[in-house]
């Protein structure tokens, strides 16, 4: 995928902050209103907000795709104290075919051995996630899971109560595996609903 990615003339490099990122960025955000079968969150985004989490955020590198001089894909990647974490990738859904997602993920790589970072961490996978096709490319791209347990330790009566009624979770982690399946596209169905009922209001 890389291969076929130099082929269509995707151009990937580390990128600085920039007025030009942004409004690259900013184009990205507002190309479609639908993304992964569901709502996308940042669609309608102003170019002010933009500009503030290019050039607000702190410990992150951004990487870039372009395709004749325009902006076809950006990752932010934000530093922790022992890992690298992959906290956006976006490209333009008009260059899907050019394998831009692909091509910028082998960069972060690069960009963590150079900077001897051990670890590139990818959001969830498998179990908990809620893109299947999302996991697919995670994996096709050499993510694994690493289980981690998380634990909770109650301070309070009110503290209980969310507990046992397992509040404190988001509702997507209390939704059984077996049943997410046929809860999911459900969930994407209503998502893009609302999304075109608003626009048409």
């Amino acid at each position: 995928m890389v291969r076929k990615a130099e082929r269509e003339s995707v151009k990937i490099d580390v990128v600085e902050p920039s007025d030009e990122l942004a409004e690259g960025i900013w184009r990205i955000y507002n190309e479609t209103p639908i993304r992964q079968g569901r709502a996308f969150p940042h669609y309608g985004e102003s170019l002010k907000n933009v500009k503030d989490m290019v050039f607000n955020t702190k410990n992150c590198t951004f990487i870039g795709a372009h395709i004749k001089n325009e902006l076809a894909g950006f990752i932010q990647l934000v530093y922790g104290d022992s890992l690298v974490v992959i906290t956006q990738i976006l490209s333009l859904q008009a260059h899907w075919d050019k394998a831009v997602n692909n091509v910028m993920l082998a960069k972060a790589v690069e960009v963590c051995a150079k900077n001897n970072q051990k670890w590139l961490m990818y959001g969830r996978i498998g179990k908990g996630s809620n893109h299947p096709s999302l996991d697919k490319f995670k994996e096709n791209n050499g993510f694994v899971r690493y289980p981690l347990n998380r634990y909770y330790v109650i301070l309070s009566r009110s503290g209980k109560i969310a507990t046992t009624l397992s509040l404190h979770q988001q509702f997507k982690d209390r939704i059984p595996e077996t049943l997410k399946p046929r809860v999911i596209p459900v969930y994407n169905f209503i998502s893009r609903t609302k999304v075109k009922l608003k626009r048409v209001n």
